[in-house]
């Protein structure tokens, strides 16, 4: 038997259509009209849940939601429910919107994001939809689309010394001048999970760029991510920079770069059960593995990449540093 139960953190609601006199978010009659003050109420009191119902969320402050520890924020809902398991975050859109002119959301330490869409964040330097670089940020079911970045990182922006953990979300359609399109790691530890990460533009690692950073990625699929050139950068779906990479059941696809249409390897990076397939660049369609780096793929599939020299690989071979191995791999049908 499944019983639906109030939950025990003290909850604060959000409704934008809230007309309250005298808002203090403890039902959904006396809700906040915006995110931020829920989540500062949250916060007063050590930490709890902010209820958002459905609707397009803005400020006149930049960013329009700063995160505070210990607050989770979800959304999803209508307005009238009583448990967290009644919302549907897929049926009833709650947006953070930037309307290209500020940054969407600020991180902070053991805050979550979960169900909300971030979307049209605009910047001049990192993370246009999402800048974090405190601590362990989680985003679960979130959807994180056509965010700009002047710099690095057009929907989300991970530095020193953060930790992020995404689950089950989409980053689509966002755009940087530097690296990482979709998510820029830069002195980072993060891990996605059934993640999807598509249609991103950035001079280079247009889905992720990856620098002096660790990154474990499991059940994602990086596909139809394109790099706009940069000499230095080049990589279609990810570039590994100086990092350490881990995927594992990935699906890297329609990705366009010049060294490496799929993944440019700059360092550490270990692929297993992953398929590579219909990525195109000028150097290694599928990989691209620069000068000391160290690249290890285990029961792979390589297949149908293009590219004008080493259509499924290309491995420069001239510096005593590199290291490269396939196990059981397929690499087949490479053009």
């Amino acid at each position: 038997v499944v019983m639906s139960v109030p939950v025990s953190a003290e909850t604060f609601r959000v409704n934008v259509h809230s007309t309250a006199t005298s808002p203090d978010g403890h039902t959904w009659d006396t809700a906040f009209v915006d995110i931020q003050s829920a989540v500062d109420a949250a916060y007063a009191v050590g930490g709890g849940e902010v209820w958002v119902a459905a609707g397009t969320y803005t400020a006149t402050s930049d960013p329009v939601l700063t995160m505070r520890e210990n607050v989770t924020i979800y959304g999803g809902f209508t307005g009238i429910e009583t448990f967290r398991d009644e919302r549907d975050w897929i049926l009833n859109k709650t947006i953070i919107d930037g309307e290209n002119i500020r940054r969407c959301v600020i991180g902070a330490n053991a805050a979550t994001l979960d169900g909300l869409s971030i979307r049209l964040g605009y910047c001049k330097d990192n993370g246009g939809g999402i800048y974090n670089e405190t601590g362990s940020q989680t985003l679960c079911n979130c959807i994180i689309e056509e965010n700009t970045s002047e710099s690095y990182g057009g929907g989300m922006y991970n530095g020193y010394p953060s930790e992020p953990i995404l689950t089950n979300c989409m980053l689509k359609g966002n755009v940087s001048s530097k690296g990482g399109g979709g998510i820029s790691n830069h002195f980072s530890n993060s891990k996605l999970s059934s993640c999807e990460l598509r249609e991103n533009k950035s001079s280079g690692g247009s889905g992720i760029y990856n620098s002096n950073s660790s990154l474990e990625m499991e059940k994602c699929i990086i596909s139809d991510n394109i790099s706009m050139g940069n000499e230095y950068l080049k990589g279609g779906g990810i570039v590994n920079d100086s990092s350490s990479l881990l995927m594992t059941s990935c699906y890297i696809t329609g990705n366009k770069g010049v060294y490496g249409g799929g993944i440019r390897n700059e360092k550490e990076m270990q692929l297993t059960n992953c398929v590579i397939e219909n990525n195109s660049s000028n150097y290694g369609g599928g990989i691209f593995c620069d000068v000391n780096s160290d690249t290890q793929l285990m029961n792979c599939t390589i297949v149908a990449n293009m590219a004008d020299e080493g259509g499924g690989l290309y491995v420069l071979t001239d510096s005593a540093w590199n290291e490269f191995s396939l196990v059981n791999c397929i690499v087949w049908d490479n053009s």
